[in-house]
């Protein structure tokens, strides 16, 4: 790798992405892509789209039944939507048979089963027909299905495997039940043995069975061994989850009695995971397969996992003791038990995944019950990067348990919701303005195109101008070492953590001056999640320091400018935090490095529970001890002479009494007030009358910021009345101005407020004590007011 010094250029944008969608005539049943077209079966049509959504043509799915003897001569005619009808094609099997040219579509009508070969280029061409039971007999049921092809004697075959839902509870059974088959194989052609459509093989009908509840969720064919994963639900409540491996040799019989499997087990031991939606990751060896399970049987507590699934060809084949092909009631043994690789996220409401390859990187994009579309990139490392949400539904619908890949640009995914179908870009590379940004961002499908100056997808950067993240999870773009060897030679190795194009590499050299900053301390190191304005960093090599990074682990991270800098110190902004917590702190160069390892601590907010004395004179000037919790971040007293009668509700925001007003107000109340429009209440601090008190006082209207009095300095410790030793003049310090009373979100006058001194001796994480000023108004003998501090953050 080399350092590309230069590479930060200016982002114009590019067009924004349209999202394409398509609104159906009734829920979605099944739905397939094949090369560059979407079918869509719903509940009474057949539909047929570009590969963008655009509708190509639709075919009704009502028809007129006409029953035969034998059964086989039964017929389904389709006829016009305003003509009338007697039955209903649902469509529960539909498979792209591209090699054929062909789409299989099986289901059932209200006579049993049915099955129609359709003209992949139009869907109105039927080539063949026929009633005959192939896959799930119900309208509804956990079951499966998907093209396999099996290496015989001569050549290649591809059939249909149905995997079918075996219910324990026979009232739903019908004379079209498959009885005990829970998985067939089905001819796609009238050259097999059997003709199109048919079971038999070898002259025998081979099945494998169960005896019990079983659900079909997912299965595949890589190579030549076929994958077939299922749900055991028992009477207790418990849930096995189940991998069958087949091997597609010779034919129907020979690939159904290689029967071997496997029970998938989270940490619960697999009694109550359930498994809702799967997706292999290509490449391999080794197989990687995700899962999204429920750990708690429903849909509220979900989890995607990663399992290493690589057959194990090695045992007997058809001993398995939740399916056979030649059940002989015999004992069996226990199958072998599979433990995930990973964990890899943690999501309530997970209904559906996709899992894609993207250089070296895995992408997962997955579905929610509530509506959301979610990326998470995951390195070869299982280090995953901060999770993005793609698209979010308006309303809480469920995404369709499958989501597959647009075949055409392999940019777009397709997500289905009840009735309704959307094509969302699988990445959002345009809104990252800097090559900071973009490198940030974690996205492999990114790339920072020098001759665009945008972030963008790597082949719409034309001559292999671009840089993009590497290989493996980085936190920072540029990394150093220094190497001191035997002879006290120092060697400073530096690595840069990104991939370029061929362009790039010839383009630039790698050459740079540069001084390595170090951090050594950060003041404050302990914050509310509010934050803190103008902490300040103190270190070496700061002077070419631009901003500072704060980053949790596997999130963006938050970059603030420097105020000022020395060289040896800077000042900065602390962000406000979502969390508590412990966060990382570097410092960033012009080029985009980041360097130093500091860290922040975020704890919560100050809170008061106490004031003591709760009594004062009007006058003011007695020292008053808040009492609460994280006192230590308190920067400040607010006095707020907001007024109201004691029996009524505490205003929502403060209010300064005019000049002309002379009425004596019935209580005082002070707002507990932070920076970041947050508002608590505090205890109440009541006011009596001195003996020498006026009984009026002339006011002046605040037209300037510094003559607002309504914010009051506390009193310094060892100002003469209080009983306090008077600190040392460090310990003394000026604090930044709060934001402007009636600033955006304060709901309060427009005005200013007057910097606020205090003493350090004066606080601790338990306890505050100021001094209380004189109301700027006069109250009446015994009056309130609520006393309130402010922690400084960047403002809002």
């Amino acid at each position: 790798m080399i350092l590309l010094s230069g590479l930060l250029f200016l982002l114009w944008g590019e067009a924004a992405r349209c999202l394409e969608e398509f609104t159906f005539d009734g829920d979605i049943r099944q739905f397939a892509v094949a090369t560059n077209t979407v079918y869509v079966a719903t509940e009474e049509k057949l539909y047929q789209l570009n590969h963008d959504l655009t509708l190509v043509q639709s075919l009704t799915q009502r028809g007129v039944l006409k029953t035969g003897k034998p059964v086989e001569d039964t017929q389904f005619l389709r006829v016009s939507e305003t003509d009338q009808w007697n039955s209903t094609f649902n469509v529960n099997i539909l498979l792209p048979f591209v090699e054929n040219g062909s789409l299989i579509c099986c289901g059932v009508t209200d006579d049993c089963g049915y099955c129609e070969l359709l003209d992949l280029e139009d869907i109105t061409n039927v080539r063949y027909r026929e009633h005959i039971q192939v896959g799930s007999p119900w309208r509804s049921s956990a079951s499966v299905s998907f093209l396999v092809n099996v290496e015989t004697w001569s050549r290649t075959e591809t059939y249909i495997l149905a995997a079918t839902e075996q219910q324990e509870d026979k009232s739903t059974e019908t004379s079209c039940s498959p009885g005990t088959d829970a998985v067939i194989l089905h001819n796609t052609n009238n050259n097999q043995k059997g003709l199109i459509f048919s079971s038999v093989g070898d002259n025998i009908h081979v099945a494998i069975k169960r005896e019990d509840n079983v659900e079909f969720i997912d299965g595949f064919q890589i190579d030549s061994t076929i994958y077939l994963f299922s749900n055991l639900p028992s009477k207790d409540k418990s849930n096995k989850v189940r991998l069958i491996w087949l091997e597609g040799k010779e034919s129907k019989g020979t690939t159904l009695k290689s029967l071997r499997g496997a029970t998938l087990s989270l940490s619960d031991g697999g009694k109550g995971s359930r498994l809702l939606a799967s997706s292999v990751v290509p490449g391999g060896p080794p197989v990687l397969w995700s899962g999204v399970f429920s750990v708690d049987g429903g849909q509220s507590n979900t989890e995607l996992v990663v399992f290493d699934i690589s057959p194990d060809l090695t045992g007997d084949i058809d001993v398995d003791p939740d399916f056979c092909t030649t059940c002989t009631g015999k004992s069996k043994p226990t199958p072998k038990t599979l433990k995930p690789n990973v964990v890899l996220f943690r999501q309530k409401y997970m209904t559906s995944v996709l899992a894609v390859r993207q250089k070296a990187w895995m992408v997962f994009f997955i579905g929610t019950a509530d509506g959301q579309l979610i990326k998470l990139a995951v390195d070869k490392n299982y280090h995953t990067a901060c999770p993005r949400v793609l698209y979010r539904a308006n309303e809480d619908r469920q995404v369709f348990p499958k989501i597959h890949l647009d075949q055409v640009d392999l940019k777009h995914v397709y997500i289905p919701f009840q009735n309704e179908m959307k094509r969302v870009p699988v990445s959002k590379c345009s809104t990252y303005v800097t090559l900071q940004d973009c490198w940030s961002a974690q996205d492999p499908y990114c790339v920072w195109c020098g001759s665009k100056r945008s972030c963008t997808f790597e082949d719409d950067c034309q001559d292999s101008d671009w840089v993009s993240i590497p290989d493996d999870s980085q936190q920072k773009m540029i990394s150093y070492k220094v190497v001191k060897d035997r002879t006290g030679q120092i060697t400073l190795n530096i690595q840069t953590h990104f991939t370029v194009g061929r362009k790039v590499l010839s383009k630039f050299a790698s050459h740079f001056l540069l001084k390595i900053p170090e951090i050594s301390s950060i003041t404050p190191s302990v914050v509310s999640f509010y934050g803190r304005n103008h902490a300040l960093l103190s270190g070496y090599n700061l002077k070419d320091v631009t901003r500072v990074r704060i980053h949790a682990e596997g999130c963006t991270p938050q970059e603030s400018p420097v105020w000022s800098n020395t060289g040896l110190t800077l000042t900065f902004h602390i962000p406000r935090a979502n969390t508590q917590g412990v966060v990382k702190v570097c410092v960033v160069l012009p080029d985009g490095s980041c360097h130093g390892n500091a860290q922040i601590t975020y704890q919560s907010s100050p809170s008061c529970t106490n004031a003591t004395p709760s009594s004062s004179w009007v006058s003011g000037k007695r020292q008053i001890t808040l009492l609460g919790s994280h006192l230590e971040f308190v920067e400040g007293v607010v006095h707020s002479h907001a007024l109201q009668d004691d029996n009524s509700s505490l205003p929502s925001s403060p209010a300064i009494t005019p000049a002309s007003q002379h009425t004596a107000p019935r209580s005082i109340t002070m707002l507990h007030s932070l920076q970041h429009d947050v508002i608590m209440h505090t205890p109440t601090i009541r006011h009596r009358t001195d003996v020498s008190s006026p009984t009026s006082t002339n006011y002046k209207t605040a037209e300037k910021p510094e003559e607002l009095q309504h914010l009051h300095q506390p009193a310094l410790a060892g100002e003469p009345g209080t009983g306090m030793p008077a600190p040392p003049a460090a310990h003394t310090h000026q604090l930044q101005q709060p934001a402007l009373v009636g600033a955006p979100g304060t709901g309060m006058p427009r005005s200013s407020v007057p910097k606020l001194q205090h003493s350090q001796q004066l606080m601790s994480a338990g306890a505050f004590s100021t001094r209380t000023p004189a109301p700027s108004f006069h109250p009446q003998p015994l009056q309130q007011q609520f006393v309130s501090f402010f922690n400084s953050g960047p403002p809002c």
